[in-house]
């Protein structure tokens, strides 16, 4: 399953740093139930006001943002797997409490095991500079590129090519 994020529209003409705080968290709470997650910098029109991440400084921090939002969760998911498995290895006397059980309950953390969601990234064909999305997106492991046009001619699509 796949989900895209876009920003609300209270969100889409204020400062790029409260745009990525958004992306982020989103990214944070639907990443576990996705197979996908596509982050959307285009509007249906012009004036969308997603201009703020057309210029390759604030693209860059975005992406930059994401990747480590992502290693973050990674990080938190495999440091609570590792706890578990110390947990069930762990001898135990009478009565001893393990430390996931004493942390998070008899249940231990909501972990799943899922595989980390893959991150792509939607611009319009019409994206100033379609070089630094795609320099960007590997730089900082973006999945894949998504490429939406809303014209009628696909001329502008060669320049991601």
């Amino acid at each position: 399953m796949g989900i895209s994020i876009s920003l609300r529209e209270s969100t889409k003409n204020t400062a790029p740093y409260l745009a990525i705080r958004e992306y982020c968290s989103s990214l944070e709470d639907l990443g576990e139930m996705s197979d996908y997650i596509v982050i959307n910098l285009t509007g249906c029109k012009p004036s969308a006001g997603l201009d703020q991440f057309k210029d390759r400084d604030s693209l860059e921090a975005l992406l930059c943002a994401l990747k480590q939002k992502r290693e973050e969760e990674l990080g938190i998911q495999s440091a609570c797997e590792y706890e578990l498995k110390l947990d069930a290895e762990a001898p135990r006397k009478r009565g001893d409490i393990p430390t996931m059980t004493r942390l998070y309950g008899k249940n231990g953390p909501s972990l799943t095991t899922h595989e980390p969601a893959m991150l792509f990234i939607k611009v319009n064909s019409d994206f100033p500079d379609p070089q630094a999305v795609v320099d960007l997106a590997l730089k900082y492991s973006i999945d894949g590129i998504i490429v939406g046009s809303t014209e009628v001619s696909l001329r502008s699509l060669s320049a991601f090519t």
